[in-house]
């Protein structure tokens, strides 16, 4: 923790001697408490997956002197920090660890008392993995550290001796991949003297583990003792084992508590301070300034009650005078000042007063009163509601435990105003696309100073009257907020309907020349109308429409006229004509057929017979580059398969048609068994093999030949091999009679064929 070096002087009677060890002594205990102590911790471990743990140390100590020695690897440290593991009792392993990560805690207030800002705890954490092999005996993680603060009451020369932090997993946490129970919550650093005191010492656990909280001892470790040379001399003594490496094996020792302190009674209370089993609520009333040495052990269980593992926390609890912290205050309009709070109210004089004081629990009693109609009025409600005589001024005190050491006043100043009532109107021409004017009339008694409009979400202003255009038909939301020169405001919204309709109609196209079944995209030229606007199109043809749009489709030639009527949602109305129009010319009608109707490869021709109505030209495509413009062409097609024809007429109007078909040129194979053959040399039906065409079409192709006792005699892939007679038409003869041949392919386009018949074989 620090390093003095103090000579001695070793040529003095034993007397004098004497004198210089306890100055030393002292001298050294005044260092050790210039430095940060250890005041607490804790280890746990979490299971990651197979062999492995993660590893989380947590040392608290005091930083409250200037002279704090650094923890452990961190910064400008003396000492390497080191957690050695043990199995069983041997020792595994020693980790060496890495700079921890540092923070203060903060200080938490008492919920009555406020604690005197001269503690300060830091808390380093340590975090590291580790492999270990399942095992049927514990694992033991061990930190061993000297010293404690010097001005700890409870334990037996605290600075010359340290703490040993330590968890183990047991055989059956390991076969049970557990987790340790870890503490939800970090204690308080200081608490106060003659109070109520509790804390949560619960912990996260596993689903299906049982935890048994209880107050246990703290354990003694690393110290310093004296005539041993090997370790680091630093003055009269010697640090052994200040930071050991390794940490020594278990079991522990208990730490040594002053009289009357024990592991059980750790801080001089009234009632004792004990610890709920199932819950781990810690509680107490301390009645004795000091700092004590606290150790509270979760062990947690398995279902079947074997024990898997306890983790240990060690703090150090510094009991305080505290400064009461219930303090008096309420939900203020103003705050004026040496706690006097203002309420305004504008018109209404019934108030309810909003306590905000705090700390509730603390207070015990609360008293309002206000003076008014020449008498006093008390209230003991939290938030109480009174009701004034009239408008004016009322001056009112809140008391808190009056008479108590946990006492506290504040001072109410209530104005009740007169009311004010925001309202407005509105002028427009409901039909017309102009201009709408808004004018205020809000009342109120006090001079109405500030107005503040929203128009819609498009348009905010602080003037008193306004004059605005919307952009768009429909409904309105209009605010006006407005304020007095006492701070009175109201706020009132309304909502108006716009929906005026245009002076005159354009619509697009402003004149249509074309041909019949022509689709048109029809478009009213208005910005001011949508669609929430009643419309309808008549197109002159007998169709309608009532879209905002549309699309329309003449199908019969003639000269059309346009009828456009538009209702907007307030029942404004207006139409128009427009004459003549729309003039539609006879489109011809494209079709044609082919003969024959069905082609394959065998038929590869065809001719087109033109079937269209009031069509003047033709042109054709068949499905490639070739082209041709008679009225009906034939065409032979180069190959098999599926070409798109294309029909293209027009007439002497300009007007065009346009039809597209599908032809199916069928690739098509030919093909047959016959039923006997004479392999005798003569040169007339000497072989055996299928008769047919467009064979090499054909895929997957295979013939068998059987005799009558169900050997195969041939074989063969090729659609075009021959049987001769003979075994695989090698020289071994087949006798003459009955066989059975069996095909299966499949036709160009996947159809698979399977064929069956019986030959006869003559010799």
């Amino acid at each position: 923790l620090i390093n003095y070096v103090i000579p001695i002087c070793l040529d003095l009677n034993s007397e004098m001697r004497k004198y210089v060890f306890f100055f030393f002594l002292s001298f050294f205990h005044l260092s050790l408490i210039m430095a940060g102590h250890i005041i607490g911790g804790e280890i746990t471990f979490q299971w990651v997956k197979g062999d492995t743990y993660k590893i989380t140390m947590d040392v608290f100590r005091d930083c409250v002197l200037l002279a704090n020695a650094p923890f452990d690897s961190a910064k400008k440290a003396k000492f390497v920090g080191t957690v050695t593991i043990f199995k069983g009792k041997e020792l595994f392993t020693v980790v060496d660890l890495d700079k921890p990560d540092i923070i203060e805690l903060e200080l938490d207030e008492n919920e009555c008392f406020e604690i005197p800002n001269k503690s300060c705890v830091e808390r380093g954490r340590y975090e590291f993995t580790v492999k270990l092999p399942q095992s049927t005996e514990s694992y033991h993680i061990t930190y061993q550290r000297c010293c404690r603060n010097i001005t700890i009451t409870n334990i037996v020369s605290p600075v010359s001796v340290g703490t040993t932090f330590t968890v183990e997993i047991s055989a059956q946490a390991q076969r049970e991949h557990i987790n340790s129970p870890t503490f939800k919550h970090i204690p308080p650093i200081v608490i106060c003297v003659n109070e109520q005191f509790s804390f949560d010492y619960s912990t996260f656990v596993d689903e299906g583990i049982k935890v048994r909280y209880e107050i246990c001892s703290a354990f003694d470790g690393a110290g310093i003792k004296t005539g041993n040379k090997s370790n680091n001399f630093i003055g009269p003594f010697e640090l052994n084992g200040v930071a050991p490496n390794p940490d020594a094996p278990p079991p522990y020792r208990d730490a040594i508590y002053t009289k009357p302190y024990s592991s059980e009674y750790p801080i001089f209370a009234d009632p004792p301070f004990v610890i709920d089993s199932l819950t781990g609520e810690f509680f107490g009333f301390p009645t004795v300034n000091g700092q004590f040495v606290v150790t509270v052990c979760a062990t947690a269980y398995n279902k079947n009650g074997v024990f898997l593992t306890t983790t240990r926390r060690e703090f150090q609890f510094n009991v305080t005078e505290c400064t009461s912290l219930v303090y008096a205050d309420i939900l203020e309009d103003e705050n004026l000042g040496f706690k006097t709070y203002g309420i305004n109210s504008c018109g209404e004089q019934t108030i309810l007063i909003e306590n905000q004081s705090h700390k509730q629990d603390f207070i015990k009693s609360t008293i309002w009163s206000f003076n008014f109609e020449g008498k006093n009025h008390l209230y003991s409600e939290w938030n109480p509601t009174i009701t004034f005589p009239d408008t004016g001024t009322y001056i009112g005190t809140l008391l808190l435990n009056p008479n108590t050491v946990c006492d506290d006043s504040a001072s109410i100043i209530v104005h009740i105003y007169p009311e004010v009532i925001a309202d407005f109107e509105y002028d427009t021409d409901p039909c017309k696309d102009t201009v709408v004017t808004f004018v205020d009339k809000s009342t109120g008694i006090g001079i109405i100073d500030d107005w503040s409009w929203n128009i819609n979400n498009e348009f905010d202003t602080t003037s008193k009257n306004i004059v605005y255009r919307f952009l768009e038909p429909g409904n309105k939301i209009i605010s006006l907020v407005v304020s007095d020169m006492n701070g009175c405001d109201d706020t009132i919204s309304k909502k108006i309907l716009w929906a005026p309709v245009p002076e005159t109609l354009d619509i697009y196209p402003n004149s249509f020349d074309g041909c019949s079944r022509k689709k048109i995209n029809f478009q009213l030229l208005s910005e001011l109308v949508n669609d929430k606007y009643e419309i309808v199109w008549d197109f002159g043809d007998g169709e309608f429409s009532n879209e905002l749009n549309p699309s329309h489709t003449f199908l019969n030639p003639d000269i059309y006229t346009i009828n456009v009527e538009i209702t907007s949602p307030s029942g404004c109305y207006i139409s128009e004509v427009f004459p003549n129009w729309v003039r539609i010319k006879l489109s011809p009608t494209a079709d044609f057929i082919w003969s024959p109707e069905s082609l394959s490869n065998f038929n590869i021709s065809a001719h087109f017979m033109d079937k269209s109505l009031d069509a003047d030209f033709w042109d054709w495509n068949f499905g490639g580059s070739t082209l041709s413009d008679l009225q009906n062409p034939i065409f032979t097609f180069p190959d098999t398969g599926l070409y798109q024809i294309t029909q293209i007429v027009t007439n002497e109007n300009g007007c065009a048609d346009t039809l597209y078909k599908i032809l199916d040129i069928v690739p098509t194979v030919k093909y047959f068994l016959p039923n006997a053959f004479s392999p005798n040399n003569d040169g007339e039906n000497d072989s055996y093999q299928a008769k047919g065409s467009f064979f090499e079409a054909i895929r997957e192709y295979d013939m068998t030949i059987w005799n009558r006792w169900g050997e195969k005699v041939f074989e063969s892939e090729d659609p075009n091999e021959k049987w001769i007679g003979t075994k695989y038409n090698t020289d071994k003869i087949c006798p003459q009679g009955i066989y059975t041949c069996v095909v299966t392919y499949l036709e160009p386009r996947g159809k698979a064929i399977q064929l069956k018949i019986f030959l006869s074989l003559i010799r």
